[in-house]
């Protein structure tokens, strides 16, 4: 086989791999547009979570497609949105990776996203795993054990973005978390990794939530807040797309197939085919 074509298919085949290594866990396209509670094992407080059509929302700059059909869109000051993981759930002691792709508009934000220790969460300290937007600028921040740690590299309202939470869930209680995150283009193969702008970054953050009596992480959850002493009011939207889990390992590879990939795959294939009918 030519050099070539087994170069690339060595390579398309192992980020094929890495590729499934993660599992789908919701990508909203087969849910009926509206009300998300009840749908799919979705958990929604009033009316908090609405699926839109991605085509609905309007063009930014830079990276603007979700690369679904449809999405979450979260519009509410007391969101409680959550949904159990199941079989993918990150055991006691297991190394997992979420990854989901979100954006949200120009208006004040107080989202959070990530993973928590109860099935049925119904609070913000059920969080173990927490991203959070608390402001009206651009930048990201993560729950570390009792503080919130802004994280560089800020991102334009209106443009979807990969994010990956890297999780190891320590033996017992606690556990840390890395975050990584793509603006500029939703095809690349991974991202990077975020971290404090302090005079020694860090990039490694504790759960917040150590209960003893939630070891494992159980369910993906959004919650959103009103305004508060530090806090502005969540008045904009949240958007959620393509929500991945790779219950066993640290994995940064983007889940999501992209045509550069399969353009690859089928070149390497070619050449492979084209030598052994030479041989023939």
């Amino acid at each position: 086989m030519p050099l070539l074509g087994l170069t690339l298919l060595t390579g398309v085949t192992l980020s094929t791999s890495l590729q499934a290594a993660f599992t789908l866990f919701e990508n909203f396209d087969s849910l009926t547009l509206g009300n998300i509670n009840g749908q799919n094992g979705w958990v929604s407080n009033d009316t908090a979570g609405t699926v839109i059509a991605s085509s609905s929302l309007s063009a930014g700059t830079g990276a603007t497609n979700s690369g679904s059909t449809n999405a979450l869109q979260v519009t509410s000051t007391t969101a409680n949105i959550y949904n159990a993981l199941g079989s993918l759930k990150v055991a006691d002691g297991g190394k997992a990776t979420l990854f989901l792709r979100y954006r949200f508009d120009t208006q004040s934000q107080n989202y959070n996203f990530g993973l928590a220790g109860s099935a049925t969460p119904g609070g913000f300290n059920d969080y173990k795993v927490q991203a959070n937007q608390n402001n009206d600028t651009d930048n990201l921040r993560v729950r570390d054990a009792n503080n919130f740690d802004a994280v560089s590299l800020s991102q334009p309202a209106n443009n979807w973005a990969n994010i990956w939470l890297v999780i190891n869930n320590t033996a017992g209680a606690g556990g840390t978390f890395e975050v990584y995150r793509n603006s500029t283009s939703l095809d690349d193969a991974n991202g990077d990794q975020l971290s404090t702008a302090d005079a020694t970054p860090q990039s490694v953050f504790d759960f917040r939530s150590t209960a003893t009596d939630q070891l494992e992480l159980l369910s993906f959850l959004i919650r959103t807040g009103p305004a508060g002493t530090n806090d502005v009011a969540h008045l904009g939207n949240l958007y959620i797309d393509d929500i991945y889990i790779d219950a066993a390992a640290a994995n940064l590879f983007n889940p999501i197939p992209e045509p550069a990939s399969a353009g690859l795959l089928g070149l390497g294939l070619a050449l492979f085919c084209f030598r052994r009918n030479l041989r023939r």
